[in-house]
């Protein structure tokens, strides 16, 4: 049997923002559960030259949650240029991970099963207690993107 590669299926955010997202040496994009950041990412790895992207969903059977953070966080140390993206990713700019420019997805796309919300509501947490703990002078500039949920044959479990 043949794997059918992923499809995504996505309008790209308006140039301006592009290239914004483009010109971000260490960018991490961070949000819910089915919020459209792997999208994002995908889009954004077709115009960037990172030589280095995480996706931490791919690392979720690989590692313990608690630990994937602190891997973040780790192989992000020290590298000129990186995109990050995934629901672990406010958790590894908690424990430290430096970056130019965090990208939120506010809103999940599609509805969500209970555990998914309950981490979208845990990752919020997350994300108020890393604004509010940090110097104010060492946040970097953080775009918020909202989407309009859409229709989906797929039902959350």
């Amino acid at each position: 049997m043949t794997r059918r590669k992923k499809q995504f299926h996505a309008v790209p955010p308006q140039p301006h923002l592009m290239d914004t997202l483009n010109h971000a040496d260490r960018l991490a994009i961070i949000g819910p559960p089915r919020s459209g950041k792997t999208t994002l990412a995908k889009l954004l790895e077709r115009t960037r030259c990172d030589p280095f992207v995480i996706h931490t969903d791919d690392l979720i059977d690989k590692m313990e949650w608690s630990s994937l953070s602190t891997h973040v966080v780790e192989e992000c140390a020290g590298r000129a240029r990186f995109l990050v993206e995934g629901v672990r990713v406010v958790h590894a700019l908690r424990k430290g991970l430096e970056v130019d420019l965090v990208v939120e997805m506010r809103d999940p796309l599609v509805p969500l099963s209970e555990g998914q919300r309950r981490m979208q509501l845990a990752g919020y947490t997350v994300r108020d207690d890393w604004l509010t703990t940090m110097p104010v002078e060492d946040i970097p500039p953080l775009i918020t993107m909202t989407g309009q949920p859409r229709e989906t044959g797929r039902r959350a479990k």
